[in-house]
C-alpha cells in the first residue's frame, strides 16, 4: 500500500438529491390525485444488472389507487410510453391507510440494464381515482446546474405533457444482483431529516457516524453540519477508533468555540482539520463524533431509512456507515450505541489515498467512486 495526493475530497460523498450530504433535512409532497396522472424518474443506470423491484413513498393518503409502476424505454429525455421488455411493470395497491409508508413494486419481469443505458421508471393509474400525495425531495446544493440532462424527476397532472419538478422523487431501487444500489435524483429517506439537539447534560451527549471506507486513506480533518448553535455550545469533534473511550485515546480532536455563529439560527458546515493528518485502514470501524461540552445546546441532522431494509446503500454509503451515539460521565465513555437504519450527516476529509501499487488491492479511486452506487 502506499498513498498519494489527491486534492480533498470527503467522506461519504455530498453526492446529488439521495446523497448523504446534500438531500434536503425536508420533504415536500406532490399530488397524485386524478386518473390520468403520471410521474416518472429518468436517469441512467449506475451498474450492469436488472431492476428487479421500485420501493416508492407514499405521503398523505386520503383514498387510494391501484398503481402501474413501469420501466419504460426513453426518447429526447422522456418515457416513451414503451416497457423496456415485455412485463417490465408491476401493479401495486395503495389503501386509504397507506400513509407515509414505502410500497413495492416486484416487476413481473426484471429489466436488464446495460451500465449507463437511459431508462425511465413511470408510475401511472391502473384503477380507481386516487387522492393521495408522493414524497417528493427537495434539490440538493450540489443540483444548481440549469442544463443538467439526468436525474429528471417529471410530472404530468393530466394533460398529457410532462413538466420538470424540483428534486427528485423518494424512492429506490434494488437491483438482482447488486441489491439497492444508488441512484442519483431518488431519495431513500423514510421522512423529513430530523435534527438533534443536545447538550452536556442529555444522555446521549456525543453523536457520531460510525463508518468504514472500503480503501485505505488519509483523514486531513472532518466536515460536520451544525444546527441552531445556541450561544457559548462549545463542542468537540473528535475521530475514534473502535475502543477509543477517553480523549488521550482519540486519534484526532478539535475543540470548537461555539461564540462564532452570527445567530442561534445560523446552520452549517463546521470543517476542522486535525493538528496532524491520520491514516485509516480499509474495511476498519471509526467514528466521527460529535459531543456537547456545556449545558447550552446545539443540533447535529440525521437522515433514516427505517422502512426499507438494507437501504443504506442508497444513500451512497456502505452497509457499515450509521449513525452511534454513547453518554460521558466523568471523563470517560460509554459504549456505544448503533442505529443501523440512520445516517448521521458527517463526513471526514481525506487528502490522501491508496494508490493501488504493491497489489494489495484495486486502485482506491475506483473504490471510492464504485461505493457510492
Amino acid at each position: 500500500m502506499a498513498l498519494a495526493d489527491c486534492g480533498f475530497t470527503v467522506w461519504p460523498l455530498p453526492l446529488m438529491v439521495g446523497g448523504s450530504g446534500s438531500v434536503g433535512l425536508f420533504q415536500v409532497v406532490s399530488a397524485f390525485d386524478s386518473a390520468t396522472d403520471r410521474v416518472a424518474y429518468v436517469g441512467r443506470s449506475p451498474v450492469a444488472d436488472s431492476l428487479a423491484a421500485i420501493h416508492i413513498r407514499t405521503a398523505n393518503v386520503t383514498t387510494g389507487c391501484t398503481i402501474n409502476v413501469r420501466v419504460e424505454t426513453v426518447s429526447n429525455g422522456r418515457p416513451t410510453g414503451t416497457l423496456w421488455a415485455t412485463d417490465t411493470s408491476a401493479t401495486v395497491v395503495i389503501a386509504d391507510t397507506d400513509d407515509n409508508a414505502w410500497k413495492t413494486a416486484t416487476l413481473t419481469a426484471a429489466a436488464s440494464l446495460t451500465r449507463g443505458a437511459e431508462f425511465a421508471i413511470v408510475i401511472t393509474v391502473n384503477t380507481g381515482t386516487p387522492n393521495l400525495q408522493l414524497v417528493n425531495v427537495p434539490a440538493g446544493t450540489s443540483t444548481g446546474m440549469g442544463y443538467g440532462q439526468y436525474p429528471l424527476a417529471l410530472q404530468d397532472t393530466g394533460a398529457g405533457s410532462w413538466a420538470v419538478i424540483t428534486g427528485g422523487w423518494g424512492w429506490i431501487c434494488s437491483f438482482s444482483s447488486a441489491g439497492i444500489a444508488y441512484m442519483p435524483g431518488l431519495s431513500p429517506a423514510s421522512g423529513a431529516g430530523t435534527v438533534n439537539s443536545f447538550n452536556s447534560g442529555s444522555s446521549p451527549d456525543e453523536r457520531a457516524l460510525r463508518f468504514q471506507v472500503p480503501f485505505a486513506c488519509r483523514t486531513a480533518g472532518a466536515r460536520v453540519p451544525i444546527f441552531n448553535l445556541a450561544a457559548g455550545a462549545d463542542f468537540t469533534i473528535s475521530l475514534w477508533d473502535a475502543t477509543g473511550d477517553v480523549d488521550g485515546e482519540a486519534l484526532a480532536q478539535i475543540s470548537v468555540d461555539g461564540d462564532f455563529p452570527l445567530n442561534t439560527t445560523q446552520d452549517g458546515y463546521v470543517d476542522v482539520f486535525w493538528p496532524s493528518p491520520v491514516t485509516l485502514s480499509a474495511n476498519t470501524t471509526y467514528y466521527i463524533g460529535v459531543r456537547a461540552d456545556t449545558a447550552n445546546s446545539l443540533g447535529t441532522g440525521d437522515l433514516s431509512n427505517s422502512s426499507v431494509s438494507n437501504a443504506m446503500r442508497a444513500f451512497g454509503v456502505n452497509d457499515q456507515t450509521y449513525l452511534a451515539t454513547r453518554t460521558w460521565t466523568a471523563g470517560a465513555a460509554g459504549a456505544w450505541n448503533t442505529t443501523t437504519t440512520t445516517l448521521m450527516l458527517a463526513h471526514i476529509i481525506i487528502d490522501q489515498l491508496d494508490n493501488g501499487a504493491g497489489g494489495g488491492s484495486a486502485s482506491s479511486v475506483a473504490n471510492l467512486r464504485g461505493n457510492m452506487q
